[in-house]
């Protein structure tokens, strides 16, 4: 179920291939700020106080290289969880339209 999640394409699957370019990338900026924001959640608990006061000051910078550095030096498994963040935001974002496909 997982790979076959991950190698679909989100806009097929919402029925939105008629939407322009600019649109899809609107949308995808979207989907990845809302993942990111549960993958940061996720992050934080994992992280000793100091460190989550150095995060909060990089986000409050707002370098995303410096953030990503970060999290890659002090998460080992960060990419786990972006994948498993993502998987849960497509997962969820399908069965909505399924949801909206059945009214």
């Amino acid at each position: 179920m997982k790979a076959k999640l991950i190698d679909q394409n989100i806009f097929d699957e919402l029925k939105l291939q008629s939407l322009s370019q600019e649109e899809k990338t609107n949308l995808l900026k979207s989907f990845s700020e809302t993942v990111m924001q549960a993958v940061m959640l996720r992050v934080a608990v994992k992280l000793s106080s100091d460190r989550r006061n150095e995060l909060e000051k990089l986000i409050e910078l707002e370098n995303e290289e410096k953030i990503g550095k970060f999290l890659k030096d002090n998460i080992s498994n960060l990419d786990i969880i972006i994948d498993e963040e993502s998987l849960k935001f497509k997962h969820a974002l399908i069965e909505k339209s399924k949801q909206l496909d059945k009214k």
